[in-house]
């Protein structure tokens, strides 16, 4: 028996755009859908039926998602999102150092320079300009608390090892406790954590010229 009636599955976009395919592994364009069921008569559609959940699709690999997928960044806004921290965190320390003459500044573009996110062509101007703009310790914090979201726990590991590498070398400050305390509970590490990190860089710098016996 021919069966000139039946059920279909349409979609209709609801927006575009692009995100980070967890398939693909890298960032590509989706399209938004909002599915709905048909009656059809001789497979055209003809009565709408109910509506399905909405979803994203990845035009490149055509594999469906949750919503949920969106808020993961991409790789451009996340590479973004660590160079503005990496600069506040510097930068702030630069601020607040309390080591005379240019050797801390000198560093600071040194080490931002080749960090991730930032221009290689980042230069003492620019510095000028972040240690001015981070100098208050509230607005760095909240340049750092987005990759307590987005980067693993080995990632903010390692960027906290190495700014308070920078600190052991070029800051006079007596007592960093408060600001150790500080980037660590903006990057989602715990109080504990934070300590076995500034200890392994204390004992691990020790032996350097600028660092601290």
């Amino acid at each position: 028996m021919f069966l000139i009636w039946g059920m279909r599955v349409l979609n209709a976009v609801l927006g575009t755009g692009q995100f980070h395919c967890p398939r693909c592994g890298v960032d590509a364009e989706y399209r938004r859908v909002q599915p709905r069921q048909w009656f059809t008569f001789f497979f055209v559609p003809v009565v709408p039926l109910r509506r399905l959940e909405p979803h994203v699709e990845c035009t490149q690999c055509g594999t469906a998602f949750r919503d949920a997928v969106l808020a993961e960044p991409t790789t451009q806004l996340f590479e973004h999102q660590v160079g503005l921290a990496n600069r506040a965190a510097v930068a702030h320390l630069v601020a607040t150092s309390g080591t005379p003459g240019p050797a801390p500044r000198e560093a600071a573009v040194a080490l931002l320079a080749s960090s991730a996110g930032v221009a290689p062509t980042y230069d003492a101007a620019a510095l000028a300009q972040d240690v001015a703009a981070f100098a208050d310790p509230e607005v760095a914090l909240a340049y750092l608390r987005p990759l307590a979201a987005t980067m693993t726990t080995e990632g903010r590991e390692e960027f906290l090892r190495r700014v308070l590498t920078f600190a052991d070398r070029h800051d006079r400050t007596a007592d960093r406790s408060a600001l150790v305390a500080g980037y660590a509970a903006a990057l989602g590490l715990s109080a504990a954590h934070a300590a076995g990190i500034a200890a392994t860089v204390r004992r691990a710098d020790g032996s350097h010229p600028g660092g601290t016996a």
